[in-house]
Parts: C-alpha cells; sequence; structure tokens
C-alpha cells in the first residue's frame, strides 16, 4: 500500500474506530466486566514493543529495549514491526527474542489478512505489557488495544485524538530527541527510574568477515546516501548538489565512493553515475541486505547522507557523518555522538514536520528552500576538511 494512501485511512477512518474502542472500554468498566488492576511487571512478563516505520527510530528505540533485559532478565521480548524490517530486527536478536511482523507490500486485502492474523497472535501470548511507540498514528493505538495485553503504553497528545487505549501514557516533547522520548516513554512503562544517557547500540551482523563480494573492502571510501526514505522525500538534498559534491570529492580523494539506497531508490540513485563517469564510483542501491549495509557503513571513512535510517546506524556504529536537514529538525532526529556535522538553515517556515500531524510535510514555498540553501560550497568545505584529516590519519598509521 501507498504511504500517502495509509496517512489518509490512518486520518479519516482511525478516530471513528478510536472512539467506538474507548466508549466499548468504558461500558465494561461501567458493567465491572473489566477491572482496573495494579500494574505490576514480573520478572518473567511478556513484553510487545510495537515501531511500524522508520530504520532509524528503531535504532534510537533499542537502548530502551536493551535496558528492559536488565531490569527482567527472564522476560520475552517481542517486536511488532512492518517485514521490510525484519533483517534489522534479526540483528538485534540478543536484545529481542521474536520478531512480529506486518506485510504492507501485497496489496490492501493481503495486509488486512496479516493485521487479523497478527491480533490473533498477540492475544495468544496474554501480553503482559504492550509499548507503542509510534508517533499518534490511530492504527497502532487500535493494535494496542486489540491486542489484549494487560497494560498497554504509549504517547498522550491533546493534539491528536486516538481515543484513551493506552493505560499507561506520557507526552511527546517536541524539544527532545527522539532517543530521549523513546526512553522516557518506555522506562516509565516498565515503572524503572530513567536514565537518559544509556548509548546507541549497534547491531549485530551476520557474515562479518565474508568480503568477497565487496571488492573495495579493505580500501579507503566515502559512502554518499542522496536518499530520505519515502516518508518525506522533501529531506532530500538536490541531486544536482551530490553530483557537483562528488565531482569536487574525486578531485581530492584517493579512494572510492560507495552510492546508498533501497531498491525502490536504486533509479534515483542511477542519475549520479548518468552524470559522472568514473570507476571510482560503485552504486549498491537495491543490492544491499541489512547485513550488507552494517557492514559497508561500518568500515567506511565517512557517511554523507539526507536525514535518514543510514545516518542513525552510522551513528551506532561509532562512523562520522556529514548530514542535511530542512524539513525536519536535527533536535530531534539528529545523530548522536560527537563525530557528526549538520548542515540546517533553520528558516522561519523550518521545520515543518510534526510528529503530531503524521510527519506530513507542507511545505510553502515552492520547493523546499531549507535544503537548496545548503550551498555545495560550503558543504564542500567541511567535506574537504575532512577528506584531508582522513588520508592524513591514514597515511601516519601507514608509517
Amino acid at each position: 500500500m501507498k504511504f500517502y494512501l495509509m496517512q489518509q485511512i490512518d486520518k479519516i477512518v482511525g478516530p471513528y474506530i478510536c472512539s467506538i474502542l474507548t466508549i466499548y472500554e468504558n461500558f465494561l468498566h461501567f458493567l465491572k466486566l473489566k477491572n482496573k488492576k495494579e500494574f505490576n511487571l514480573k520478572d518473567d512478563s511478556k513484553i510487545l514493543v510495537l515501531k511500524f516505520w522508520g530504520m532509524g527510530s528503531i535504532i534510537l528505540a533499542i537502548p530502551g529495549i536493551k535496558e528492559i533485559k536488565k531490569f527482567f532478565p527472564k522476560s520475552k521480548i517481542y517486536f511488532l514491526t512492518l517485514l521490510r524490517n525484519k533483517e534489522i530486527i534479526e540483528a538485534y536478536s540478543d536484545i529481542i527474542d521474536e520478531g512480529i511482523f506486518l506485510d504492507i507490500d501485497k496489496g490492501f486485502i493481503n495486509f488486512f489478512k496479516d493485521v487479523f492474523k497478527v491480533i490473533i497472535k498477540m492475544r495468544r501470548l496474554k501480553l503482559d505489557l504492550l509499548i507503542d511507540l509510534e508517533f499518534f498514528t490511530r492504527f497502532s493505538a487500535i493494535i494496542s488495544y486489540l491486542s489484549n495485553a494487560k497494560n498497554k503504553a504509549g504517547f498522550a497528545s491533546w493534539e491528536v485524538w486516538r481515543g484513551f487505549l493506552h493505560n499507561i501514557t506520557v507526552p511527546f516533547n517536541r524539544y527532545w530527541h527522539v532517543k530521549k522520548n523513546f526512553i522516557n516513554l518506555i522506562f516509565k512503562a516498565v515503572g524503572k527510574e530513567i536514565n537518559f544517557e544509556i548509548k546507541l547500540v549497534p547491531p549485530s551482523f551476520i557474515n562479518y568477515y565474508n568480503y568477497k563480494k565487496f571488492d573495495f573492502i579493505d580500501k579507503p571510501y566515502i559512502c554518499i546516501n542522496p536518499n530520505s526514505g519515502e516518508l518525506a522525500l522533501e529531506r532530500r538534498w538536490p541531486l544536482e548538489n551530490f553530483i557537483r559534491l562528488i565531482k569536487n570529492i574525486l578531485n581530492e580523494w584517493e579512494g572510492y565512493i560507495i552510492l546508498l539506497g533501497s531498491k525502490k531508490e536504486k533509479e534515483y540513485v542511477e542519475k549520479i553515475l548518468k552524470s559522472i563517469k568514473s570507476s571510482k564510483i560503485k552504486n549498491l542501491a537495491g543490492s544491499l541486505s541489512f547485513n550488507d549495509l552494517v557492514l559497508v557503513i561500518s568500515k567506511s571513512a565517512l557517511l554523507i547522507t539526507n536525514d535518514s535510517g543510514p545516518l542513525h546506524l552510522a551513528a551506532a556504529l561509532d562512523v562520522s557523518t556529514i548530514s542535511f536537514f530542512g524539513p525536519e529538525t536535527p533536535l530531534l532526529y539528529g545523530p548522536i555522538g560527537n563525530r557528526h556535522f549538520i548542515f540546517f538553515k533553520n528558516l522561519d517556515c523550518s521545520p515543518c514536520i510534526n510528529v503530531h500531524t503524521g510527519k506530513i510535510v507542507r511545505c510553502i514555498k515552492t520547493s523546499p528552500e531549507c535544503m537548496s540553501k545548503i550551498t555545495v560550497e560550503e558543504v564542500w568545505e567541511v567535506v574537504k576538511n575532512k577528506i584531508y584529516e582522513i588520508q592524513l590519519t591514514s597515511k601516519s598509521i601507514g608509517s
């Protein structure tokens, strides 16, 4: 299903379903068919974490989930997400015991069949706690309620009506980083004292030493991700700017340039190769599994990217990054750590993405000036200094 269609269904139909379920819940309490019980998680509790969208968001949520395992070592943690995120969940198998997946890529009817199966599975698990990390989607609130978990935690806001389907709620603070918001919700859901200082967790990956398909892996290279994912294409720095930047890099950089992207983004990335003919550029868009992506980014000297999942993956892997923000604010989604340089013009209309409005971009300009006003010249100055630093360090190690 198209993301825009899902947003519209959630916005139009979602509030009615949330209202009906809220009335039903209150009716059960009125008839005393359902009583509020004291919240008390045991060491062997069954806990499900829900986050459908965003590789980056899942990576930012993992530190809090890891703490649950420390608090309740015998607990079983499930993670409900989209099927396209399966490899990400498997990369954190030491933290997440089992992934549960929804497939949105096989059409409307098959999607709802999948939803029905997932609800049945959750109810059979007899969950002690469900933590809904989605940002105010009615769909996730409905799924939370229908899971029949003893306790359901999620973000609450007066701006977005999604019923009273979570019995544990915390506000989403738009002045806090998303990782901090996730930790706040997770710790309060499990009833523990909050520790905001916990670090990102690098994913493990299979066949770490299987370098055969990457003939560049033991040589110096820079990764470039000109994409931003389908949630908001307006987050992309103009492609012609990436092309000009890459031409500058090729004049100074001794190693390779590796282009990243998903299968859907391959054609977009291919435009770079059509504009620049060089054996030093390799387009891996659409050809990497998540394990491959982890390997490639972990070995790179630098990642240059838009606001996207690979940015947070690089931060978790302690890889230096240069990133571009505009419609979204780095206050919420900036890379965590000290090895990152962020371009953000902070115009009067920026940021225009808001979790309370479904993260829909409403650009009041003809095109996103917040991105186009980031010039190639200013980016090149930062990249040039970074290249010099990398090559100087490499030579000193070699000597």
